[in-house]
């Protein structure tokens, strides 16, 4: 009797290990799938100057900078747009100085002078006496989602504008 009980408990932890060890892989994949789909790039950064450590998936197509680009000191100042810069910054030290993740979303200038929309989801990294010391994040292109709902945007004020001058 407990020989087999003992046995089925151990079977059952072993089957939610490897479910949860499953649902891990399956995580991971969907994030490298999203990271080689040119879509998006996972980065780190040291505090407290931001300057990037590592970038990674396919960071040339999503900004056409180079990783010499990436690594040099002020990338993200050159990269992201003046318009949102000093939001973006503001935020940035503000979340930093918490020790608080955040994700914000702003627009960024690509190498050739395109801008795209980048949504940024940010973790602030300590270190074991509870110091931000660096910063990991993912960068999404956004840009369809934030054309449609600008173009939505665009339709409805011109609904507006068309019945206030109806009769």
């Amino acid at each position: 009797g407990k020989v087999v009980r003992g046995s089925a408990r151990r079977i059952e932890g072993l089957a939610a290990l490897a479910a949860a060890s499953l649902e891990q892989v399956e995580r991971r994949g969907r994030l490298e799938a999203l990271l080689n789909s040119g879509h998006a790039v996972a980065w780190e950064a040291e505090l407290p100057d931001l300057r990037v450590s590592s970038v990674s998936g396919r960071y040339i197509e999503l900004l056409g900078y180079d990783q010499e680009a990436w690594l040099a000191p002020g990338f993200f100042a050159r990269m992201i747009d003046p318009r949102d810069r000093d939001r973006v910054f503001s935020a940035w030290m503000a979340d930093i100085a918490k020790g608080r993740d955040h994700e914000l979303v702003y627009r960024a200038v690509r190498a050739d002078g395109d801008v795209i929309w980048i949504r940024d989801f940010t973790r602030v990294i300590h270190d074991e006496a509870g110091r931000a010391v660096s910063l990991a994040g993912v960068f999404i292109d956004i840009s369809a989602q934030k054309e449609a709902e600008q173009a939505l945007e665009r339709r409805q004020q011109r609904m507006r504008v068309a019945t206030e001058a109806a009769p």
